[in-house]
């Protein structure tokens, strides 16, 4: 058995498919979502860390590096957190 997480995605609003709008979770623990945004007419794909709030936001070009780019931020955390379960508010 594997240590590393196994992070799945799904829509966040599973009553409108068409909103680009996607959370990540790790079994039961909520990673952070990608939605995609636009400012000026400018659009592009906004990330938040489930362990930061709105502290923790980044932009990327593409769903594809928003999602990875979350990933990675992800298992930065659980390398470097003394305590990774107490910071996303694990259930015992």
């Amino acid at each position: 058995m594997s240590n590393l997480p196994d992070i799945q995605w799904r829509h966040t609003w599973d009553d409108d498919l068409e909103r680009e709008d996607y959370s990540a979770f790790d079994g039961p623990r909520y990673v952070g979502r990608i939605c995609l945004d636009s400012m000026k007419g400018e659009s592009y794909w906004r990330w938040y860390g489930g362990w930061a709030g709105p502290h923790n936001v980044d932009r990327c070009q593409s769903r594809v590096a928003a999602m990875m780019a979350l990933e990675d931020a992800y298992l930065e955390i659980l390398a470097s957190h003394p305590d990774p379960a107490r910071l996303f508010h694990d259930k015992q």
